[in-house]
């Protein structure tokens, strides 16, 4: 069994986990963020980081 076969579902579900992340955190930047969302700012952010990284080779054959 190849490696890639396990590793295709989860670059794919990274790949477009990046595109979506965005949009959630879009509103928070409009309301303007208070130290309350602080933090559920920069783990979207960093969530967005990691699914960009992850989803990279997604989709390049």
């Amino acid at each position: 069994m190849s490696r890639t076969v396990g590793i295709e579902p989860v670059r794919a579900l990274a790949f477009y986990a990046a595109i979506v992340l965005p949009f959630l955190y879009l509103p928070l930047l409009a309301n303007g963020v208070t130290a309350d969302q602080l933090s559920v700012l920069v783990g979207l952010l960093l969530a967005n980081a990691a699914a960009l990284v992850l989803g990279h080779g997604h989709g390049s054959k």
